[in-house]
């Protein structure tokens, strides 16, 4: 026996929802960095001015400097995919419809990528703090 025209229509709008979200976040995610591209070099100069100027270590290739980057890197890569499962449990919740086991798996992935979402923000803040202390004390 086949669905009702509504089910498909429903899917169909779901499916097209969730593709210009992605689209979306996707265009606004590439736009910076192409925005400032051509900027890039005259504020990389400012900054290492401002930095040695202000006292801070400017040297890219100072492993304060490396650690700081790797840190971040790892932490901005694990909350996206976090939040990537967030939106995931998020659909498998919509898309449940009354059945409770599918309800019940999406509930718990929802609950646990948010909680994975916020340790890893907190992580992060605590990161910056550290290193933030740890360049002003090597600093001077």
């Amino acid at each position: 026996m086949h669905a009702p025209q509504h089910t498909h229509l429903g899917m169909r709008m779901i499916r097209t929802v969730c593709a210009n979200i992605f689209v979306w976040c996707a265009v606004f995610a590439v736009l910076p960095s192409i925005a400032v591209a051509s900027l890039k070099d005259d504020i990389k100069e400012q900054r290492q001015q401002i930095g040695l100027g202000a006292g801070y270590i400017t040297d890219p290739s100072s492993p304060i400097i490396l650690v700081t980057r790797i840190v971040n890197g790892l932490l901005q890569l694990v909350s996206i995919i976090f939040f990537g499962l967030v939106v995931y449990g998020g659909f498998l919740w919509m898309t449940a419809g009354s059945e409770e086991t599918k309800v019940t798996k999406a509930k718990e992935t929802f609950s646990r990528a948010l909680i994975g979402l916020v340790v890893t923000l907190a992580a992060f803040a605590i990161s910056a703090f550290v290193l933030s202390r740890v360049r002003t004390a090597t600093s001077g």
